[in-house]
């Protein structure tokens, strides 16, 4: 039975259903009264040796902000840690797509992708002459090319009308001249594929001697032998260079701004190459490359060390081209670094609930097992002690030893915002273990495993168990035990009270009250959310019913007749 209080007296009842009231009291909602049971402690621990109370769960309660004290490193630190170069790629450049460029490169005019993919099947639909194309397939693979689908449309137009031809023109469209006959809805499809569909739909009605084109003009990833005259930029515009102007390379080497490097363009000569070959001079690449991908994009790969990183990669024309000017947008893909250096970050709370980004990065001693390790912080925060020191691996790759350089043994940090200073203890792992800390020849993995530490939270809903136990889950992520529900077992349950509201008190005949919880001492378990199923003998409940139902009709009866036999007597004396 739960256990329900109004301040004096104890009820006992198998319904389970309850509600906070406004302050924050498990309650009946019939009558008001309070669930029994035992609150927890701050850290949610419940002790079942004290007596129970009132279920007080306040919607205003939180749990403070802790801070961190503990930082768990684990990962490998990469023991061929060689430095690495800087690498950045633009967006692509296209080039009006020509008879041999394959179709699984091929993008749209405005730069959209066609999106075909090995084994997609190209299907051809029109009328010419009132007379459907008949079927023709042609399947997509890795050497499939726009000229392939030049000669198969073709052909399938031809084999009605011979007059009929189809040419690649100079933008990338294809051209269809209709021959003795008009052509009517000619289109190519590959199925699910929208964007190939309406590029290569022509126009609705091509007449007789007449010429129609695909709706779209096709482009294909740029080369180095394209001139700059002929290209497009990633949204398929044209670059619009003025000829005889001059284009201007600027960007960072090693952090500090290069010469700016000038090129004169030429409309009839000036290569992509041309111009690959000048950012190469620019940025003063020897053992590194500039180059485009399979896409189009130029791909910068300077040489190795920070000393040669590359950023601010800026190309324009001289005056006025913003179509230009923007398609050599440059991203970052890999940052120059000289050898063994690697940063871990991870947030920490201070005692306000605060949150500070702490870096610690590690850097290789060449030649040894060894690395030093430094710690910096963001923000107004400080590091006030302990924030460097080197650790030390075995032959195997097993941890030897974690050491700071003050001594202390502890990282202290000002957070400098009002809170107390943070005390804070890197743990590495275990000394000859792999459980924190490894160095091998594989890749950086290095991560802050775990943190102790928490922001202020404040209750946001609660859920309770088949051990009646009710948990918190507060809103920085934090569950915490509440409260656990008490329940009352008695010798004699059926000797209970009935007072009402499917609610009972102790009588003689039940016995005391044993105060119990689920889940122990064979004690069964409750089930949230869940209904009891009723316990009544339904079948012998309505037999006994109709039988008591029959013997107020008998009784009705009998005390009809009465009445009846005292108005004829009564008439008689009349």
């Amino acid at each position: 039975f739960f256990i329900l209080s109004d301040g004096y007296t104890q009820y006992y009842t198998r319904g389970g259903a309850f509600t906070l009231d406004g302050e924050g009291h498990l309650v009946n909602p019939s009558n008001g009264y309070k669930l029994q049971g035992i609150l927890a402690d701050e850290q949610g621990n419940i002790e079942h040796g004290q007596g129970i109370n009132d279920i007080v769960l306040p919607t205003s309660m939180v749990v403070p902000a802790r801070a961190t004290t503990s930082i768990q490193l684990s990962g490998n630190l990469n023991v061929d840690s060689d430095a690495q170069e800087t690498i950045t790629r633009s967006e692509a450049l296209l080039a009006a797509a020509e008879a041999g460029d394959h179709l699984m490169t091929l993008y749209g005019q405005n730069g959209t992708r066609l999106g075909l993919r090995e084994n997609d099947v190209i299907t051809i639909h029109g009328t010419i002459g009132g007379t459907d194309i008949p079927e023709t397939l042609l399947t997509v693979d890795q050497t499939t090319t726009l000229q392939d689908i030049v000669n198969t449309l073709q052909s399938a137009i031809q084999s009605i009308d011979p007059a009929a031809s189809v040419t690649i023109q100079p933008d990338g469209s294809l051209q269809v001249t209709a021959g003795t006959m008009d052509i009517n809805n000619l289109n190519l499809q590959v199925g699910g594929n929208t964007t190939f569909n309406n590029a290569f739909t022509f126009d609705t009605l091509i007449e007789a001697g007449n010429t129609g084109t695909t709706s779209d003009s096709l482009r294909a990833p740029a080369t180095s032998e394209d001139l700059l005259a002929n290209l497009y930029d990633y949204q398929g515009r044209a670059l619009d260079l003025t000829d005889g102007s001059n284009i201007i390379i600027n960007g960072d080497l090693g952090g500090l701004a290069i010469s700016s490097r000038t090129m004169t363009y030429s409309a009839a000569t000036t290569t992509l190459g041309d111009m690959l070959s000048a950012i190469r001079q620019a940025f003063n690449i020897t053992s590194g490359s500039v180059e485009l991908d399979d896409q189009g994009r130029t791909v910068i790969t300077g040489d190795v060390g920070a000393d040669f990183s590359i950023s601010n990669v800026d190309i324009s024309q001289e005056g006025s081209d913003p179509i230009f000017d923007n398609a050599l947008f440059f991203t970052t893909l890999q940052e120059a670094r000289d050898a063994g250096s690697y940063s871990v970050n991870t947030m920490i709370y201070d005692s306000l609930g605060d949150l500070h980004n702490v870096t610690i990065n590690f850097t290789k001693v060449s030649g040894e097992n060894s690395w030093n390790w430094d710690v910096s912080v963001d923000g107004l925060a400080q590091v006030v002690e302990g924030g460097s020191g080197s650790v030390q691996f075995t032959s195997t790759g097993t941890l030897s030893s974690f050491s700071y350089n003050s001594g202390s043994g502890r990282l202290i940090i000002d957070p400098n915002n009002g809170a107390e200073m943070m005390t804070i203890s890197l743990d590495p792992g275990t000394i000859g273990s792999l459980d924190g800390l490894i160095q091998f020849n594989r890749a950086f993995s290095v991560r802050a495993k775990d943190m102790d530490g928490q922001a202020m939270g404040s209750l946001e809903s609660i859920s309770i168990d088949r051990n009646g136990v009710i948990n918190g889950q507060f809103s920085n992520g934090v569950n915490r035990d509440l409260a656990q529900i008490a329940l009352s077992d008695f010798n004699n349950p059926s000797g209970l009270m009935r007072v009402g509201e499917n609610m009972f008190i102790v009588s003689p005949n039940s016995g005391a009250p044993v105060i119990v919880f689920a889940g122990t001492n064979a004690r069964g378990q409750i089930s949230p959310g869940e209904l009891e199923m009723s316990n009544v003998d339904l079948a012998g409940e309505f037999t006994e019913m109709i039988i008591a139902q029959r013997g107020f009709q008998a009784n009705a009866r009998i005390i009809a007749v009465g009445d009846q036999m005292l108005n004829e007597l009564v008439n008689l004396k009349k």
